[in-house]
């Protein structure tokens, strides 16, 4: 297999970034601001029935923000693992893609 330059390789993950964009900048907002516009609050004299509102302690809190903090460290690990890999793989294609021509 001849050395491709990765520009012209795409791959999936590479064509769906331009639908990932399209999402997060029109149509999440969309979305959004319809709703919003579609939603009516109406100004009330009785105060707010709390009676089943559920409270959270400070370790609560804490417990989620730990919890948020894994998750997005446990992600941002297996990414860098991934990239790490992916190049290992494009040294050793490109490695065994030479040996013949030494040989």
């Amino acid at each position: 297999m001849p050395a491709v330059p990765r520009a012209v390789m795409l791959t999936a993950c590479d064509r769906s970034g331009g639908v990932l964009v399209g999402m997060n900048f029109a149509a999440i907002p969309v979305m959004h601001y319809t709703g919003m516009a579609a939603a009516k609050f109406m100004p009330t004299s009785t105060p707010p029935d709390l009676s089943h509102a559920v409270s959270i302690t400070a370790l609560g809190t804490a417990g989620i923000a730990m919890v948020t903090l894994v998750v997005l460290g446990l992600a941002i690990l297996t990414s860098l693992f991934d990239r790490r890999y992916s190049a290992q793989t494009l040294e050793l294609e490109s490695a065994e893609a030479t040996l013949p021509i030494i040989v």
